[in-house]
């Protein structure tokens, strides 16, 4: 109470300019890799096609100097008032700018925090001026003495306010967040130079490129092999996409290389992010994450750009519109499967040691005591694996038929026509046997290759369940005797509320008592295990997180786990035919490199690399 009546008899009272400005500053260049955005967004709008970033003594102290058109004297003398700027003149310019500094604010907040001293010199007039501002005060416009352009500098950030320096990270953390800035407006900025140099080393440089693939792939690269990046990009209405991404076989830890561009400008979004990452579901393990750049452009007056200090945040006016075409532009070229032709590349500039007709070593026919041996060694072979693997943990008796690999159906193509996600890949290479009871061993002309063969048909009835439940058409097995299922009174009244959305996922159960339900039929390919398993799965996630629209959240989660319990498992035994019959059916479906929850479904090695190991090729 003491504390409420002395607010009460406060006088209220204008803040003076000082403090006015801190505040300011404490929203606009929080840390240090705020500054240099600001400072290199107005060398940009300069003009600038060359910046360089210099540091020393950590970061306190900092120069960014660019050969844009610079300023007039009279025009350096205002740049440090608060909201003084060139880029609007009223409320209506804030949806429609074209320009990144626009607040009039950056300037004036850092000079209010730190000793600047910026030194420019006019294309117009041919004049170097510069203007000193120690903390907040401000001196005169002097004459001086540069080539082009425009450099700030800013020496003892934050002195004045050491319970800032408080709350900033560790040296090392700020240089780092002070270099992902960098990386940020060069991927943004291909047509421009950018040199980051700490003390007297160059830490990056990024030199002018023609694209914007080009420059992702200068800093992306870092993280993963450029070849496996890709580009596409796509229009909806008024909304323009381009996405860099990388293949599902190459990530990171953390969601840090994701990179979020909106009319080109750097920020953080969680729905976007939300939207790529869901272009990757059932093709990434938990706590894989792909790297990758997303540029969006789209009508001024449908995005707000003014809604946060550091301008690192927007808003969208249909934001449900954005997230769905940047998911679904993904996902449509994920579904390519690109990283498959890179995969069957191999370099040309490298010659095998050996070099053989793939095709013709297949057709080669053996005279009749050749073939007799050959086949006699066969035997000898499936004998000898027998007795080892009958030893082992594994079971050698064949489990095949109680799992049906249906064949790929034929399709009908027009003369010159190609199914959208066909890709032949996996057909082409020749089954030579099965490794452990739980690899296809495989080779073409230019790789060997191990599949796993339970991921790569999880993978397959995965596909063929999703792709009956979006035709909404199941081929259905009746239950001659229905499997009962006993639920507690919560799951009960659960089962009772969705029963229409189970026979959506092929699954027909029906209410016989109290708390007691019966599978009738289920897709026809699966086991019944398998789909008690997925119920028994959803009931108690569902426990965890209950939702109206939890089953359509669910849906590939539940299809995974009846995938995976209907699929061939490790230690089944599999003829060459049943092998090749396996690789035939992946082709069908354009994700089959990984299994649903992530694993990839393959390891390769190119001829090179084995011929390499053997001191084949030096």
């Amino acid at each position: 109470m003491e504390n409420l009546t002395s607010f009460q008899d406060t006088e209220i009272k204008l803040l003076e300019s000082s403090v006015v400005d801190q505040i300011a500053a404490g929203e606009v260049v929080e840390r240090p890799s705020h500054l240099i955005k600001e400072l290199i967004e107005n060398s940009i709008d300069a003009g600038s096609d060359k910046i360089q970033i210099t540091l020393w003594n950590g970061w306190q102290n900092l120069l960014v100097k660019d050969n844009g058109k610079g300023m007039s004297a009279r025009d350096l003398a205002k740049c440090l008032l608060r909201h003084a700027t060139s880029k609007i003149t009223n409320t209506e310019d804030l949806w429609k700018l074209s320009s990144f500094g626009f607040r009039g604010e950056a300037l004036s907040s850092i000079s209010s925090v730190s000793e600047v001293l910026i030194k420019t010199i006019s294309k117009k007039t041919n004049k170097a001026q510069q203007l000193k501002c120690s903390f907040g005060k401000m001196g005169l416009v002097e004459e001086s003495k540069m080539d082009i352009g425009t450099e700030v500098l800013v020496e003892n950030l934050f002195s004045n306010v050491p319970a800032r320096l408080k709350f900033l990270k560790t040296e090392g953390a700020e240089v780092s967040s002070i270099k992902q800035t960098v990386k940020a407006m060069a991927l943004c900025h291909p047509q421009v130079e950018f040199s980051l140099r700490i003390e007297n080393e160059i830490v990056l440089f990024y030199q002018k490129r023609n694209s914007l693939f080009d420059r992702n792939i200068d800093i992306l690269s870092d993280k993963i092999s450029a070849k496996f990046l890709h580009f596409t990009e796509a229009q909806q209405d008024s909304l323009k996409l381009k996405i860099i991404y990388s293949s599902p076989k190459e990530t990171v830890k953390s969601s840090k290389s994701i990179w979020i561009f909106v009319q080109n400008r750097w920020i953080q979004d969680r729905m976007i992010t939300s939207a790529f990452m869901e272009a990757y579901k059932n093709l990434l393990m938990h706590h894989e994450y792909p790297v990758g750049a997303i540029y969006l452009e789209l009508p001024a007056d449908q995005v707000d750009i003014n809604v946060h200090p550091t301008k690192s945040q927007v808003k969208f006016v249909n934001s449900s519109d954005v997230y769905k075409f940047v998911l679904k532009t993904l996902r449509s070229d994920l579904e390519k499967s690109r990283w498959l032709e890179v995969g069957s590349q191999i370099s040309q500039n490298v010659k095998p040691y050996f070099n053989f007709n793939f095709e013709e070593s297949k057709n080669i026919k053996l005279n009749d005591s050749t073939a007799k041996s050959n086949q006699q060694s066969h035997q000898e072979q499936i004998i000898l694996s027998t007795e080892k693997y009958s030893k082992n943990l594994y079971q050698t008796k064949n489990h095949f038929q109680d799992v049906v690999v249906s064949k790929a159906q034929d399709v009908v193509l027009k003369p010159n026509e190609e199914p959208a996600h066909r890709v032949t890949y996996w057909s082409n290479f020749q089954v030579l046997a099965q490794l452990n009871l739980t690899y296809i061993v495989c080779q073409n002309e230019n790789q060997f290759i191990l599949v796993d063969q339970h991921a790569a048909h999880e993978r397959v009835n995965f596909e063929k369940l999703m792709k009956s439940y979006k035709e909404d058409r199941f081929d259905i097995q009746n239950l001659l005797m229905p499997i009962s299922v006993d639920v507690t009174t919560e799951e009960d009244d659960f089962l009772q509320n969705n029963v229409l959305d189970f026979v959506k996922l092929g699954i027909d159960i029906e209410k016989t008592g109290p708390n007691l339900w019966c599978l009738k039929s289920h897709p026809s390919f699966l086991k019944e295990s398998a789909v008690i398993k997925a119920l028994t799965s959803l009931l108690n996630n569902y426990k965890n997180n209950p939702s109206t629209f939890f089953i359509e959240k669910t849906v590939a989660d539940t299809f995974a786990t009846m995938a995976c319990h209907s699929s061939i498992r490790a230690g089944q035994s599999l003829s060459i035919d049943q092998m090749q019959e396996l690789l035939t059916n992946m082709d069908e479906y354009p994700l089959s490199s990984f299994c649903p929850h992530g694993r990839p479904v393959s390891v390769e090695w190119s001829w090179y690399e084995i011929e390499k190991k053997f001191g084949r090729i030096v």
